[in-house]
């Protein structure tokens, strides 16, 4: 779930995910208390993430929750090409 980026002193969230079945059970909330407590016992001041901000599944609401704050929203866009 989480890969570190020391040089900078934050515990990093690569990716965090819940099967749908399972969604709306805490399951992603104790994920993130889990990587809190790494990053404390490991002595990092921080705990980073990104996040899409038009989530159909509303992980902003989980992050802001759980204590996060929004550094920064952007728009990242991309295509497919046909080949």
């Amino acid at each position: 779930m989480t890969r570190r980026a020391q040089t900078e002193g934050l515990l990093y969230v690569a990716e965090l995910a819940t099967a749908e079945p399972y969604r709306r059970r805490g399951i992603a909330a104790v994920l993130l208390a889990h990587a809190f407590g790494v990053a404390a016992r490991e002595g990092m001041e921080r705990v980073s993430l990104h996040v899409d901000s038009e989530s159909t599944d509303d992980a902003p609401s989980l992050y802001r929750r759980a204590g996060f704050e929004v550094r920064c929203a952007f728009h990242s866009f991309a295509r497919t090409l046909q080949t």
